[in-house]
This record gives C-alpha cells, structure tokens and sequence, in this order.
C-alpha cells in the first residue's frame, strides 16, 4: 500500500477540507477555492470533490496540494503527519491518531502565509506561460522575468509552511509577516490577476 492508498483510506475530504481551513457548510458543500465563488458550489464527498461552478474535481490529495500549492506527493506527506497515519498494507483500515487534538493544525498566520504564497506561485506560472517571449527578438516582459527568478523561492517557502515542523512553520511565518512579504504578495496577486483579466477578459485566474 503506498502514501496515496494509505491517506486515500485513513483522511476523508471533507476532514482535510476543514483541517486546512476551508470553512465547509450543510451537506458538505464549501465556496471553491479554484475560482471566484460568493456562493458554496464546491461538493464535498468522502471520496472526492467536485464544483458545480468550475467543474474542478479531485480526491483528498489533489485538495490538500491545491490549498497548500504543493505537490501531490508532499501534500500526502502533509495528511501523513497532520493526521497522524499508521499501518502497513497488511491492515484493512489505517488507523488515525488523535491523542492530541491540535496536533498537526496550522495557526491563522500559517493558513494566510501559505495561501497568499501558494496565489502568487499560480500567478507566476501563469506568467510565465503568457507573458514567454515568442521569438529572440521580443523584449522580455518584467513579468515573465520575475515569474523565472521567482518560482522556485516561491515552492521553497510553500513547501517549508505546509510541511515544516510547527516550530519551523511559526517561524518561517513570522519571518514573512515581519519583513512585509506576505502583504506586498497580497497586492500583488491583485493587481496581477486584475491585469490578466483587463488583457483578456474571459480569462478565469485560479484563487
């Protein structure tokens, strides 16, 4: 039984729904992270989500790593660690740890830093794609070059807020909460995607 089985059977989606932040209303339905939605139109079953909006869809590992912008395969280390999983292919269901109820969560300040890291990581992928010059001649477009000089800074400090040690976590989130950081990638996610949406109208940017 691998990670993805292990997790698949032990964490259910609404779980980790909650447990990352999402707040899930009656009859597990939740407003989708994936695009601009005012109204819950984000089903969430055992198994799997689905939204009636987006038509995004998934199962508890593709959630985990949209909300934490991580991998699949660290966002299931993150349901490992967080929800305190044992056992071996050999037993029929994973058993889950709760001794301690606050093990494993993240604090608001956590939740807000990775979030607003995971927005900027989409927008800068999607400069990356848009704004890539077509021939040598083009000039580069400042947005293409920050997306260059900036992703792999961005997945490095993803990956240290969703699967950090608390210890670790807190203080990488102090860290960009003292120096400005998170704020200023706040503004910018804004008038990033404002830009986006002036240049092409009908272009859906991912929250």
């Amino acid at each position: 039984m691998n990670i993805f089985q292990r997790v698949k059977g032990a964490v259910s989606v609404p779980e980790a729904a909650r447990h990352y932040g999402m707040q899930v209303h009656r009859s597990n339905m939740a407003c989708c992270p994936f695009h601009n939605d005012r109204t819950p139109s984000l089903k969430l079953n055992e198994s799997y989500y689905y939204c009636f909006g987006c038509q995004a869809s998934g199962d508890v590992v593709n959630l985990t790593a949209e909300l934490l912008g991580v991998r699949n395969y660290d966002a299931a280390k993150a349901l490992v660690t967080d929800f305190g999983i044992t056992g071996d292919g050999s037993q029929p269901r994973i058993s889950i740890q709760r001794s301690n109820p606050r093990r494993g969560l993240y604090s608001d300040k956590e939740i807000r830093c990775y979030r607003a890291m995971a927005g900027y990581l989409r927008l800068l992928r999607v400069w990356q794609a848009h704004y890539a010059p077509k021939s040598p001649e083009d000039e580069v477009d400042e947005r293409f070059a920050e997306a260059c000089q900036n992703i792999c800074y961005a997945e490095a400090m993803i990956e240290g807020l969703a699967i950090g040690k608390p210890e670790e976590r807190e203080a990488l989130a102090d860290m960009l909460l003292a120096e400005g950081t998170i704020e200023r990638l706040e503004g910018r996610i804004v008038l990033g995607k404002e830009d986006l949406q002036y240049e092409q109208p009908d272009t859906e940017f991912i929250h």
